[in-house]
């Protein structure tokens, strides 16, 4: 028997708070409500109970913000990407200079002595130099499919999955987050594979031909198109890649893979390069960076230009410095800020992005980086300290989950006199801040805005040892 679904009447939606959650009252205790902004009034569903607050989905509206306006996507309803696609953009930003404010206030319990403007991106939209889709042979219906009551015949399906619906897969026309190439590349793979008849792959019964397709761009209007299949099908995987290839020049290169796992996570896979190079370049500031198909790069790379340049002034580096770039990645940050200082020292879980790091300082003949490969928590201790030289400063960019507290730890022990802390989180970012205010103070506080509508935010700390 169905569980009967539990309402919640009458919510106001006072204000937003992380995770993009519209946040009412009612009875004493907090409500999450996703996809509300202040100002709705709304009836919403309760999806999860806990002792001290209650999240929730909206099922009607009485009363609309004054903020919400018409998306511009065609895909917003049911696409789970960009969800603040119907908040002005100037809105939005001060929507995530709240966030950022409110998680410091309430998890960091922390004062910010200089909080400053957010930073909004200068394009917000095709913004993106990276997005993934998935084929699954379960397509997401939605009311155009259903022509006399009966379902559309062709349920194979490319694009993106659906919010609480993993094995399905919302069929993408047109996204607006990459430049428009893309749609180009993804809807003509579709078509091939549909006109050719393709399997796509079942995320339950787990079978089917096609599974992933990565795409790739720099801003001098190179392309990446990495495909991954189920199995190995020698003739057809030709025949597509051959028409990626012919039809699109633009792709610099083709790449391809067997992933027979039951997720979709390629870094322990072998890529193979059917067309063109194994990577492509990227430009930030004065330096040229190779991408590769599993390589982690700032998706928003104009906005990244901004960050770098935001961390540089506040690490204040001199010439005899030595600075330690924590998760370190493709080396970017290190690199960017090398000129500035007499060494730096990177640290990086992934084997491939420590590869390019390297790869990346010997082509910009950059002679005062070295980068290492190791879990952050086991490699960073005192021995390590010891043996690579106490930092000067440190710029630590972790991801969504924050340091560990292993790290923090190590962090407070350093004697760096300032630490710069980069974070997509500001929540896990406040928690750690907090666990370092003995030894350190918190001095100053950027957002950047490097997701335009989405409730996401890149936050830039500035922490001086005390």
């Amino acid at each position: 028997m169905a569980r009967k679904k539990r309402m919640i009447k009458n919510l106001l939606i006072e204000k937003i708070v992380s995770g993009g959650f519209g946040m009412a009252r009612q009875n004493g205790k907090i409500v999450f409500v996703e996809n509300a902004l202040p100002g709705d009034e709304l009836h919403a569903i309760v999806r999860k109970k806990r002792k001290d607050y209650v999240q929730a989905y909206p099922s009607e509206w009485i009363k609309s913000s004054p903020h919400r306006g018409v998306a511009f996507c065609e895909h917003f309803e049911h696409c789970g990407g960009c969800r603040w696609q119907h908040v002005g953009y100037e809105q939005q930003l001060l929507y995530k200079e709240a966030i950022v404010r409110e998680s410091f206030e309430r998890v960091g319990k922390t004062d910010i002595p200089e909080f400053r403007t957010i930073i909004g991106a200068q394009n917000n939209r095709q913004y993106r130099n990276k997005m993934e889709y998935t084929f699954s042979d379960r397509r997401w219906l939605n009311k155009a499919d259903f022509i006399g009551g009966q379902p559309a015949s062709e349920m194979r399906g490319l694009g993106f999955h659906v919010p609480r619906a993993y094995d399905k897969v919302l069929q993408i026309k047109n996204c607006h987050l990459q430049a428009d190439t893309a749609n180009r590349i993804r809807n003509a793979i579709y078509d091939f594979a549909i006109e050719h008849d393709y399997s796509f792959y079942n995320l339950r019964k787990k079978d089917g031909y096609l599974r992933n397709l990565i795409l790739r761009n720099n801003r001098q209007g190179a392309w990446m198109v990495i495909l991954s299949f189920a199995y190995d099908d020698q003739a057809s995987r030709n025949a597509l890649l051959t028409f990626i290839a012919d039809k699109f020049p633009e792709v610099l290169s083709l790449q391809w893979l067997i992933n027979p796992k039951h997720n979709d996570a390629i870094y322990e896979l072998p890529v193979q390069v059917f067309k063109g190079s194994d990577y492509i370049e990227e430009k930030l500031g004065e330096y040229v960076f190779i991408i590769g198909a599993k390589s982690f790069f700032q998706t928003n790379p104009q906005q990244a230009e901004i960050l770098y340049q935001l961390a540089k002034e506040y690490a204040h580096l001199k010439k005899q410095d030595h600075l330690y770039d924590l998760y370190s990645g493709t080396g970017s940050i290190g690199i960017f800020m090398s000129k500035a200082c007499r060494k730096v020292v990177g640290i990086e879980s992934i084997a491939e992005a420590v590869e390019n790091a390297q790869k990346n300082a010997t082509n910009n003949q950059v002679k005062n980086t070295s980068f290492y490969c190791g879990d952050m928590k086991d490699i960073f201790d005192e021995a390590w300290i010891k043996n690579h030289g106490r930092p000067d400063v440190v710029i630590s960019d972790p991801p969504r989950a924050g340091m560990h507290p292993k790290v923090v730890q190590r962090l407070n022990e350093s004697g760096a006199k300032r630490i710069i802390y980069i974070s997509c989180n500001p929540v896990t970012q406040a928690r750690d801040i907090r666990m370092m205010e003995p030894y350190y103070k918190l001095k100053s506080l950027q957002a950047i805005d490097m997701f335009p509508h989405t409730y996401h935010v890149e936050t830039v700390a500035l922490l001086e040892k005390i």
